[in-house]
C-alpha cells in the first residue's frame, strides 16, 4: 500500500476500503462512515423535502414513517451481517412498533393518506 496521507485506502490491507484494519487511526472517519447505521444530516433533509406537507413540515406522520422505514432498512442490512447483535435487534423492533404504531394512526385518520403513503414506501406487499 502506499504510504501517502492522501490514499485513502491506505489504512486497509485490501485497497476497496473493507478488507482489514491495520491500527492507523489516521482515516478512522472512513471506516466510521462505511459501518454507519444512522442517517446523515442531509438524507435526513431528503426525506423531510420528499414526504413534508409543507415548507416547514418536519415532524408530520409521514415524515416519521419516512424517516423510520429508512433506518429500518439500514438496521436489518446491518443484522444480516451481523447476526449476534442482539441490542440492535431490540432496536430494529422497537423502531418497527413505533412505525407500526404511526400506520395506524394514520389509518384511522384518513384511509387515502394511509394506502398513499405505504404506496410510496413500498410498505406491505
Amino acid at each position: 500500500m502506499a504510504e501517502s496521507k492522501d490514499d485513502v485506502s491506505a489504512p486497509f490491507k485490501s485497497g476497496d476500503g473493507l478488507g482489514k484494519f491495520d491500527g492507523s487511526m489516521d482515516n478512522w472517519h472512513i471506516i466510521y462512515q462505511e459501518t454507519d447505521m444512522s442517517l446523515v444530516q442531509e438524507e435526513k433533509q431528503k426525506i423531510i423535502t420528499d414526504f413534508q406537507k409543507h415548507e416547514t413540515d418536519t415532524g408530520s406522520v409521514e415524515v416519521q414513517v419516512a424517516m423510520l422505514t429508512e433506518r429500518i432498512n439500514r438496521l436489518s442490512t446491518h443484522l444480516k451481517t451481523n447476526k449476534k447483535d442482539h441490542g440492535s435487534r431490540i432496536g430494529l423492533l422497537k423502531m418497527i412498533s413505533l412505525r407500526k404504531r404511526l400506520l395506524g394512526y394514520v389509518q384511522k385518520l384518513d384511509y387515502a393518506r394511509y394506502k398513499a403513503l405505504i404506496g410510496r414506501l413500498g410498505l406491505r406487499g
